[in-house]
């Protein structure tokens, strides 16, 4: 049998410390309890297990808001502001517009509805302006402010 020498460094009486501070890293590696955002469970998880996890749940948050848009325990304007949310599109002013069908259908609403909320919304934004106007004459109103697709 060949004799194979060890080739590791013989350990240097001098430089405890850096002996001291791996231990003490591999112990803390060993104790660390996982966070509370992501349990030992997730640890354990291949990427594909987590990435189906978290298609179930983008459907579980989609149907919850498709089912709160066409709930009769909420008002109009909250089921239209879902409506709204769930299709990132915000309903149109115009009264005649064909897409208010399409807004009726989804949150189970009639067009007449629709239509005085439409009303609502109108009267808020002329209330706003004038209030805007009477304080701060120089500014006028710009565009669409939360950022939500215009349907005209």
């Amino acid at each position: 049998m060949k004799f194979i020498p060890n080739l590791r460094k013989p350990p240097n009486q001098n430089d405890r410390q850096s002996d001291h501070v791996d231990n003490y890293a591999a112990a803390s590696l060993m104790t660390d309890r996982p966070s509370a955002s992501r349990p030992v469970v997730d640890i354990v998880r291949t990427h594909a297990e987590r990435l189906a996890q978290d298609a179930e749940e983008r459907l579980q948050q989609r149907q919850r808001e498709l089912a709160e848009q066409n709930s009769i325990a909420n008002p109009p304007d909250v089921r239209i502001r879902a409506w709204e949310k769930v299709h990132a599109l915000r309903m149109p002013g115009d009264a005649a517009h064909p897409v208010l069908d399409v807004i009726a259908h989804g949150t189970g609403l009639t067009l007449e509805q629709i239509r005085e909320e439409q009303r609502a919304r109108l009267a808020l934004r002329t209330k706003r302006s004038a209030g805007q106007h009477s304080s701060e004459p120089a500014k006028s109103e710009t565009s669409n402010s939360g950022g939500d697709t215009q349907i005209s």
